[in-house]
């Protein structure tokens, strides 16, 4: 696991876009490509000193875009960085 600690009131979240998908004539591949305004649940991987409301773990639902395409890469490593006050709903049990 990557040690990764975001400032303030930034929280880390991994988010796993790949869609697949099957054309015609059989041949299945994945979708990479999402539009910005897509909402989606990412799963919290580091959290900022002032973040007390989610912990690494918690899924979080979000507007993928909101935050202006701030992500730490590292490798095959990748999380969004998002402000806390972006995400939108929080989900303490995963399902």
């Amino acid at each position: 696991m990557k040690k990764f600690v975001p400032v303030r009131d930034l929280v880390a979240l991994e988010t796993t876009l790949k869609e697949k998908k099957t054309t015609e004539q059989g041949i299945i591949y994945t979708d990479n490509q999402i539009e910005d305004n897509y909402y989606v649940w990412s799963t919290v991987y580091a959290v900022g000193p002032e973040v007390t409301d989610v912990k690494p773990g918690d899924q979080v639902l979000w507007k993928l875009g909101s935050n202006d395409g701030a992500f730490y890469k590292d490798g095959d490593f990748v999380v969004d960085v998002v402000k806390f006050s972006d995400l939108l709903v929080v989900r303490n049990e995963p399902e």
